[in-house]
């Protein structure tokens, strides 16, 4: 049987699948009461996976704890995404990444959820990261380090004085420099993403073994 999870994952857990257990009837209540049924059945889907995260934090699931985590913070951060979703279109509003970040400072209550869900994401990966921390922690670290330079140069190419900046060059320019960002990010993002997954997979590796 594998191990159990650390208590302060259970602890952090208890603490996120409680505050989806809360704010889901709010929600739930407010969209019966404007008749947005589809949000309705969302919160009630989140509520059930929040009670089913709340026992996983009382040490419930002992024998596959990551997996458990994984159920229950991917289905309630999905049903808590479309739940933002579908109040948009109700609303009448377009599906963009703007919109988006819009609706969820409108919406906090469904934001909160969104974020319960990534954090326990996040806590079903450092459940099998922990089994075997030294080797899974330097995986993780030279992931997240091959993919900082795409992260910074995707938020870089949002910021107007850099697109300015970018779009002032010859096009030729312009074309053998898009060229080369593309294939580097390419490069970066399947590297960092293998040492990401190999992190995920120290914890199910066989445990005598610490080398790469």
């Amino acid at each position: 049987m594998p191990p159990p999870a650390p208590r302060w994952i259970l602890a952090l857990t208890l603490v996120a699948s409680l505050a989806l257990v809360a704010t889901a009837p709010m929600v739930a209540w407010s969209s019966a009461s404007v008749s947005l049924w589809h949000r309705f059945g969302f919160q009630l889907l989140i509520a059930l996976t929040g009670v089913i995260g709340v026992l996983t934090g009382v040490g419930r699931f002992r024998s596959a704890p990551a997996w458990a985590l994984l159920c229950v913070g991917w289905t309630a951060a999905v049903a808590a995404t479309l739940s933002l979703i579908t109040r948009g279109f109700a609303q009448g509003a377009r599906f963009t990444p703007t919109g988006m970040v819009t609706r969820a400072q409108n919406d906090p209550l469904v934001a909160l959820q969104i974020l319960a869900g990534v954090v326990i994401l996040a806590l079903a990966a450092a459940t099998l990261m922990a089994r075997r921390p030294r080797v899974a922690l330097r995986r993780f670290g030279l992931g997240v380090a091959l993919l900082a330079p795409v992260i910074v140069g995707a938020a870089l190419s949002f910021s107007a004085p850099v697109r300015s900046a970018f779009l002032g060059l010859h096009p030729i320019v312009i074309a053998v420099l898009a060229l080369v960002a593309f294939l580097v990010a390419i490069a970066l993002v399947s590297a960092g993403g293998h040492f990401l997954i190999r992190a995920l997979e120290s914890g199910v590796e066989d445990l005598g073994s610490d080398d790469d």
